[in-house]
């Protein structure tokens, strides 16, 4: 014997919309969260989030012109030229000239920095592992995933092409 009436409806799916509006909001908390997580790496490696992805490019591909690196990051190439001349002002990065065309002139990694590729790699996985420890291993590959088809379907420029990234990938 029911000692209630009460209707037997099922909850109500969000709207797209409502859907949107939500995650609007996740995405600037994200973001802000991830502007905090960023500032904690720059400290720690005493780079710029643009150096880093320089150098970070640089680990992967050993050398790059100034318009390949420009490309990379969506900067000018008089910008990349600006990034470039700081970095080897401090030491990190070095003009050379290519052994195919002396005409073009590559951006490679100093020596010195290419010793520590493990320990600024360590750094960084280290913050981003921190920054998704709530998420279970399986949650973290959905994340992954979810991220990945949203990037891929966005065409040129997305994470299929040759973009910056974090440093975190091994060779």
């Amino acid at each position: 014997m029911k000692l209630f009436n009460r209707p037997t409806t099922k909850p109500t799916k969000p709207t797209r919309d409502q859907c949107i509006a939500k995650l609007c909001t996740s995405l600037h908390k994200l973001k802000r969260s991830m502007a905090q997580t960023e500032r904690a790496i720059n400290r720690q490696t005493g780079f710029s989030s643009t150096q880093r992805h320089v150098i970070a490019s640089l680990y992967r591909q050993q050398s790059l012109t100034a318009s390949q690196l420009a490309d990379q990051l969506s900067i000018s190439r008089g910008a990349a030229t600006q990034l470039i001349d700081g970095l080897v002002k401090q030491g990190v990065v070095e003009r050379v000239n290519d052994s195919a065309d002396r005409r073009m002139v590559r951006i490679k990694l100093t020596d010195s920095h290419q010793a520590n590729k493990a320990e600024f790699q360590a750094i960084i996985a280290a913050a981003v592992r921190e920054f998704f420890s709530d998420l279970s291993d399986e949650e973290l590959l959905d994340y992954v995933r979810l991220m990945d088809k949203v990037a891929a379907s966005k065409g040129p420029g997305s994470a299929s092409d040759s973009q910056p990234s974090s440093g975190l990938e091994r060779s």
